[in-house]
């Protein structure tokens, strides 16, 4: 009999295990990029956070204290941001992006969002009809039961989008209906399920600030708009019944806001009326629509998942196309002053001179 022994490796949690420097990073899996004040940051795979004082041409990896998939960031200041990820994360910065410390995680965010189901459920249904809150006691018993199973599953719920309306005052939202506000910066992140009806708790994808209200996009079709700051959230009437990977915002002066919507299979939309109502846009491709830029005042552009971008003007009408030199997934992008396209995705990061782009006529 051979007995056979095998080094004891720990486990260790990716939410207590610093990002891993790699010389690869800015080739990796990146899902977000922005601006703050005039550096780039991009976030992805492995707690990865990178960033850029010279328009993309060189990137620098900051110092994460987790090593879970980022999702998501927003910097409402030059110094202060936020970024989100997997396993219910929450970062916070307060030096531009160089480094970053953990606020919240999904062991807390379970543990608070089942205390504030069993609030709700305490309340009486006149209760929470005065207050507001459209949820019955069979909804609610179904949202304890879900909330129940993923406190004993553990810190698994990622969330998939973070926006911050002044240096106080922020909302994180994702998987299974997660959202979070705070009001203090961060110190306190409290479950904000009772301030919109989802009972069927359908992933939130995304999370815009528009000129006059904010607006949410997931799941099965789900949009939503919010006129006070979101404190409160209102269904919108839905183009189509698939899941809505992003949404952007885009305006001028003395013009009609231009909202913008898109998920799978080509499936882009535009609203010219907060919503309301809205028309597709034709991108004349299967491709899932996974990112959106604006690329000058009156213009954007769609960023798909085979690489493919399309050019729009703000009413909708596609003004040409074009493709990435290797053709991969786009998941964000950011226009600089300098007119240079910064793009992220599956192999990293991709810098494009804008007037040199070649589009395509539709």
């Amino acid at each position: 009999m051979w007995l056979i022994s095998y080094p004891a490796y720990a486990l260790v949690d990716a939410l207590n295990d610093r990002a891993p420097l790699s010389e690869r990073a800015q080739q990796g899996l990146l899902l977000d990029i922005t601006q703050a004040g005039e550096r780039l940051v991009a976030l992805g795979e492995r707690g990865h956070i990178l960033y850029s004082d010279d328009q993309g041409q060189r990137w620098q990896q900051a110092d994460v204290p987790v090593r879970v998939t980022l999702t998501a960031i927003d910097f409402p200041t030059p110094d202060q941001g936020w970024a989100v990820g997997h396993d219910g994360v929450i970062l916070m910065s307060v030096d531009g992006g160089l480094s970053w410390h953990k606020q919240l995680d999904g062991y807390e965010a379970n543990t608070l969002i089942e205390q504030e189901i069993k609030r709700l459920l305490a309340l009486s249904g006149a209760e929470r009809q005065t207050r507001g809150i459209r949820y019955q006691d069979d909804e609610l018993n179904y949202l304890l039961e879900d909330a129940e199973l993923f406190n004993d599953e553990g810190a698994s719920r990622p969330f998939l989008d973070v926006l911050f309306l002044d240096q106080k005052t922020g909302l994180a939202v994702g998987a299974y209906g997660m959202i979070f506000r705070t009001e203090d910066s961060g110190k306190h992140w409290v479950p904000w399920v009772a301030h919109l009806s989802n009972p069927d708790n359908f992933h939130i994808n995304a999370l815009i600030q528009g000129r006059d209200a904010l607006y949410m996009a997931g799941e099965a079709g789900s949009l939503y708009r919010s006129g006070d700051e979101g404190v409160n959230w209102v269904s919108l009437q839905s183009p189509y019944e698939g899941p809505f990977f992003g949404m952007m915002a885009h305006s001028v002066p003395a013009a009609a806001e231009s909202l913008i919507a898109f998920g799978l299979r080509g499936n882009a939309f535009i609203s010219q009326d907060k919503g309301r109502s809205w028309r597709r846009l034709d991108v004349g491709s299967d491709a899932s629509i996974l990112g959106a830029s604006a690329v000058s005042s009156f213009q954007f552009t769609l960023l798909s998942s085979g690489g493919e971008l399309f050019l729009f003007n703000l009413e909708g009408e596609l003004l040409g196309r074009s493709l990435t030199p290797d053709s991969s997934a786009l998941s964000g992008g950011f226009t600089t002053e300098q007119e240079m396209l910064v793009l992220v995705g599956v192999n990293g990061t991709t810098r494009l001179n804008l007037p040199q782009i070649e589009w395509e006529a539709p």
